[in-house]
């Protein structure tokens, strides 16, 4: 994720929407809610989930934190490697209707890329794979990796 935002990128990608707020209702405590409200605007902005809270900009969190009324410092305290952020995790995915993809699922794409990307290289190829997975709706098993070695095998294989 890139670290500089200008004010009308914020509005666009982190507003918190009335019906995203809702989800806030059952968290517990406010480093849970500002965690999760984070975490969820992050996988809506990039189709994945962040592996470490350095991944996240300090004016993203600072901008979300405000909008909920929380200290953006709490976002400290939310535990990245708990059972509540795999809970929240599992909630993102079945609100946002993202599912897990299959090895098949794999091959659908690779095909679809072989047969309409032109200009194949790794950058290319890596884009339009995430790009391809999420207008599918689906979040390969390694979503937890930034890049995963199966997209490397796949770019590879593709390119050489």
């Amino acid at each position: 994720m890139k670290r500089n935002w200008n004010t009308e990128e914020l509005i666009e990608y982190f507003s918190i929407l009335k019906q995203e707020k809702k989800l806030l209702k059952n968290k517990r405590g406010n480093h849970n809610k500002l965690g999760f409200i984070v975490v969820f605007k992050y996988f809506k902005k990039e189709a994945r989930f962040p592996i470490f809270k350095r991944e996240i900009p300090k004016i993203i969190i600072n901008f979300i934190a405000k909008q909920i009324n929380v200290d953006y410092l709490m976002m400290n305290k939310y535990e990245w490697k708990s059972r509540s952020i795999k809970r929240h995790k599992t909630e993102i995915l079945d609100y946002l209707g993202f599912r897990l993809s299959t090895v098949e699922d794999a091959k659908i794409i690779r095909n679809w890329i072989v047969n309409n990307v032109e200009c194949i290289n790794k950058n290319t190829v890596e884009e339009v794979f995430f790009n391809k997975c999420r207008e599918l709706k689906i979040v390969p098993p390694w979503v937890f990796l930034p890049i995963p070695p199966y997209v490397r095998f796949v770019v590879n294989f593709l390119i050489y």
